[in-house]
Order: C-alpha cells, then structure tokens, then sequence
C-alpha cells in the first residue's frame, strides 16, 4: 500500500493582535490594570504589558524619580514587532515627571508608532465630551490632588469641588472598595460641574462608571477607561463599548 505524502497544513493565523498591538507600561506594585485594560479591549486588540521600579509609596518624590527608567521599561513592550501605541499608564507620575518627558521617554526605544500618558487621554476625554467644568476624586496625598487640579486648571478647566482619600501606598489604593469610589464621586459632584474625574490606574473604578453615571445623571471619566479609549484611538479602532460609560458609547 503507497504512502500518502503529508500536506502540510498552514499553521499561521493572524494571532490576538490582528487588529492592534497596545503597549502599556505600569508600576512594579500596580494590581489593578492587567485586569481593567484588557476587560475594555475588543476582539483582536492585544494588551501588551511592562513594568517599571517603584517602592508602592505614592509621593511627589518618588514619582518623579520614574523618568530615568520609563525609557528601560518601555524597550521591553514587544521589541521584535512593536506596538501601534504605547502609554504609560500612571496619571499622578505622568503628572509629576511631565507628559513631554514621558513621551519623550517611552519613544526612545523606537518600538511604538504613537506615545502618551494616562494624563493626556483625560485631557482627551474631557474634549471629545465637550467637559469644560469637572468635578475630581483622587486617592492621593493632598499636595499631589492639589497639582492635578492645578494642572487642569492650568489648560483652562474650571474643578468646582475635589474629593481625595489621602492614601500614599498601592496596596491601599487597590483595596478601596468599588462602592466607596462611587459614594465620594456622588460627595464630589457639584452643580456646576458637568462631568465627575475618579483619577488614579489603582483605584478599580472601572467597575463603576456605568451605575454612577446613572446616579449622577452625567459622564463619569476613569483613568483606565480614558487610557484604553484614547490608546484604542490612536491605533484606528474606534468601537463602541458598552458597559464603560458615556465616553466609550458615543465617541
């Protein structure tokens, strides 16, 4: 009996990342992003993650001492292919170091087609919702809460009311409770304010965006949903996301 020769079948598809290659470089103690971004991404968008040096101690000081190290941490987000965009996801060091000398950082390697910071997805954010006047919860130390609503105030915001937790530690800041995110957004809320900032890639407040813009009446902006939204956009995916609030289903 003749052997039949072997067709080799082809074993190549077009992998998870078929649509888009996202890159985000988040702190050695984050434990919240690796479970949000991905959650927000559609079929076919690969998260790609890295990590950079930090202590879990959320002050001024150490924050800025990130900017020596984003460019080390950002060469490790798929250097043989690249990535379509890469962030660095932490709003208050991205406040702290600055957005130029973080995008100036994560392009050095030269594996991404486009760089941002968390910080300027929610600038973003706040345009495409036509947000003038937002009200801002933070879980940080009073000194950074007041540079981040200066920092918006600074590019022509109005912040009618603040609320901040006065947490310092990492691990602290990913165990605040969902629910209790979403009950000192309420306490932040001010009539003049059109929409409600919940700052901070630690905080898991993703989990609630879509229930407290219902209590609220108005749009709820997070910094790993803006993140996800703009980095989505930067790469020319444009979907719609249900679940994750105004900002995904409308623009």
């Amino acid at each position: 009996m003749a052997d039949h020769p072997f067709k080799v079948p082809e074993i190549f598809d077009q992998g998870r990342s078929h649509r888009a290659r996202l890159g985000f470089v988040i702190l050695a103690t984050d434990r919240t992003s690796e479970a949000d971004l991905p959650a927000m991404a559609p079929e076919g968008v690969g998260v790609h993650f890295s990590r950079i040096g930090m202590s879990g101690d959320i002050t001024a000081e150490n924050l800025k001492s990130m900017e020596s190290t984003i460019a080390g941490a950002a060469s490790l987000v798929l250097p043989d292919e690249g990535v379509d965009a890469l962030c660095f996801h932490c709003t208050s060091g991205s406040l702290l170091v600055g957005e130029e000398k973080v995008t100036d950082a994560l392009a050095a390697p030269g594996n991404a087609a486009f760089c941002t910071t968390v910080l300027t997805a929610v600038t973003e954010a706040l345009k495409a919702l036509r947000i003038t006047r937002f009200s801002l919860v933070t879980p940080y130390l009073p000194d950074i809460t007041d540079a981040l609503k200066g920092h918006f105030e600074g590019l022509g915001f109005a912040v009618p009311r603040t609320r901040g937790m006065d947490l310092s530690r990492d691990t602290e800041i990913a165990r605040v409770k969902p629910e209790y995110i979403a009950d000192l957004a309420v306490h932040a809320d001010h009539p003049d304010s059109q929409a409600v900032f919940v700052s901070c890639t630690g905080l898991r407040s993703v989990e609630v965006i879509e229930a407290l813009e219902q209590r609220l009446e108005k749009p709820v902006i997070a910094s790993s949903q803006a993140a996800m939204w703009w980095m989505l956009r930067l790469a020319g995916v444009r979907d719609c996301r249900e679940g994750y609030g105004t900002l995904f289903d409308h623009h």
